[in-house]
């Protein structure tokens, strides 16, 4: 049988991938817990409108990032903000 030597790249692409993995495992985390939050707020919003609260979708509202300039919601004050 053949020697077989260990490719010299090898190890260098082994900890590429290993870093790439630690990367992706971080962005999960973080989409896991923006979902978590975001499930949290939901929730909330759907506890406000089953108790009469005023403006239930205020816990949602808190949660979302601003629409992008695109958005027909851009221009609009969210509820109980003045302009």
């Amino acid at each position: 049988m053949a020697n077989h030597q260990p490719d010299p790249n090898s190890e260098h692409e082994v900890i590429a991938l290993r870093n790439k993995l630690y990367r992706l495992e971080i962005l999960l985390r973080i989409a896991r817990r923006a979902y978590a939050d975001m499930v949290a707020a939901a929730r909330a919003a759907l506890t406000a409108h089953a108790d009469g609260e005023p403006d239930p979708w205020s816990y949602l509202r808190d949660e979302l990032p601003p629409p992008p300039p695109s958005h027909p919601l851009a221009d609009k004050p969210a509820r109980g903000e003045r302009q």
